[in-house]
């Protein structure tokens, strides 16, 4: 009588301690882990591009930098500000001068043949990469969203998955309770179900954590408050871009904005070797001078003088030869580096894109092995298992097993799935172009 009754005490001591940690467990997954129907409707990628080519801040900033770059060509192109003076002398410096005399002067300065031309030509192409550092702005930051969009898809699938997993365990965790009282189960099996069910819940408040962290950074990327709601659209399988890698290099070097901007970089090292060859050319200012006399108190001496005009014409001369052919090697020599510069900047963007052109393929390829291969497999060896758990001849570690298996392979799908849209992304932004997928989307 004495062992029934510490038996029994035993299973309801157990029975209890499994309903509070379930209890515990519902509370803490509802408080930390809200269900995606509890959150906003799903955005498009499409959309939040829209969105964040209007509200980035650095999109917008590059746009003003260009519009006022386009404001330097009118300003290249005129001549500098006419000069005017005025020289009154209230007293005489000679009684046969008069007395106040005024002189007024107005002068122009004319650059050098060919120098306004030149400077005209170099703010239209700062102005070209200007406009072309607002599309690397802005792929920058369609880069960074779609990379972010594909780690927020990821995130939202993995939660689903485990929250599947957390069902399956605690209906494995009441029948784990059920057996041990009926004495069908081992108190391993009972810590076993508990242990598991206590491990899911903290991976679930890990990828809330890490949801909201990617949430705050999409919202970055678009203006908006770090906590204003973000959900993705489910994840799909898109087919690997088909491209070979020789196509890629083509281009890198054609469309990349980088590469267009050394090339600009170039150009405006052309001219300013132009500019320091016009060194020769002398800067010419034309000016003009109105004398008026002073009053005279001889009449005749009034009547005798007159106003006045002159004519003036004055210019540098370039004489010092040391000083101007130091400034034409300079500007040769840094146009020497610019070309070095575009050859290196190609070299470097070629190893890249490489690397990112492997990692693609080999989130493709995983995909299609986890897709086609490892996750049906787990799917029927779950139910194999569960079979087999029925029928006796799996234990209950065993069967929790398989379903901790089959989580892991559907999570490693989940994850191949966002690297490749992640690796895309780096592509897209080596190459400077989207790259449609095998399947013509894009």
């Amino acid at each position: 009588m004495t062992y029934l009754r510490k038996q029994t005490i035993i299973l309801s001591t157990a029975a209890l301690i499994a309903l509070l940690c379930f209890a515990s467990a519902d509370a803490w997954a509802t408080a930390s882990t809200p269900e995606l129907s509890d959150r906003s409707m799903p955005s498009s990628l499409l959309s939040l591009i829209e969105s964040a080519y209007q509200n980035n801040p650095g999109i917008a900033a590059a746009r003003l930098e260009w519009a006022a770059a386009s404001e330097r060509v009118p300003q290249a192109e005129s001549l500098p500000d006419p000069m005017f003076g005025v020289t009154y002398t209230p007293l005489p410096m000679e009684k046969e001068m008069g007395s106040r005399r005024l002189m007024f002067m107005a002068s122009q300065m004319f650059p050098g043949a060919g120098k306004r031309g030149l400077l005209g030509d170099r703010a239209s192409i700062l102005s070209e990469a200007a406009r072309l550092k607002l599309d690397i702005a802005a792929r920058d930051a369609i880069t960074e969203l779609k990379t972010s969009y594909a780690e927020l898809q990821y995130l939202q699938t993995a939660m689903s998955l485990t929250r599947r997993q957390r069902e399956f365990v605690t209906r494995l965790a009441d029948i784990s309770v059920r057996d041990y009282a009926a004495g069908n189960a081992t108190f391993l099996d009972l810590a076993s179900a508990q242990s598991q069910l206590a491990q899911i819940e903290y991976d679930l408040a890990v990828l809330e954590e890490l949801r909201r962290a990617e949430e705050a950074r999409v919202n970055s990327l678009l203006g908006r408050d770090p906590e204003t709601p973000v959900t993705a659209e489910a994840q799909i399988d898109v087919p690997a871009p088909d491209i070979r890698l020789e196509d890629l290099y083509h281009l890198l070097e054609t469309g990349r904005q980088e590469t267009m901007l050394d090339l600009l970089n170039e150009r405006i090292g052309a001219v300013d070797v132009s500019l320091a060859h016009k060194v020769d050319a002398p800067d010419m200012n034309v000016g003009v001078i109105y004398d008026t006399p002073g009053k005279f108190d001889d009449p005749m001496a009034r009547s005798m003088v007159r106003s006045t005009w002159a004519f003036t014409l004055e210019m540098n001369l370039p004489v010092w030869r040391r000083k101007n052919e130091a400034a034409k090697r300079e500007a040769e020599r840094r146009l020497e580096a610019s070309r070095l510069r575009t050859d290196r900047g190609l070299d470097t963007s070629r190893a890249a894109l490489a690397d990112a052109y492997f990692r693609m393929r080999t989130s493709a390829r995983l995909v299609e092995l986890y897709r086609n291969t490892l996750a049906p497999q787990a799917d029927k060896a779950v139910e194999t298992a569960e079979a087999l758990y029925n029928s006796g001849e799996l234990t209950f570690p065993g069967l929790i097993e398989s379903q901790s298996a089959w989580l892991n392979f559907n999570l490693a799908l989940a994850r191949a799935r966002a690297d490749l849209a992640r690796n895309t992304a780096s592509v897209e932004r080596l190459t400077g172009t989207v790259i449609p997928s095998a399947g013509g989307a894009k």
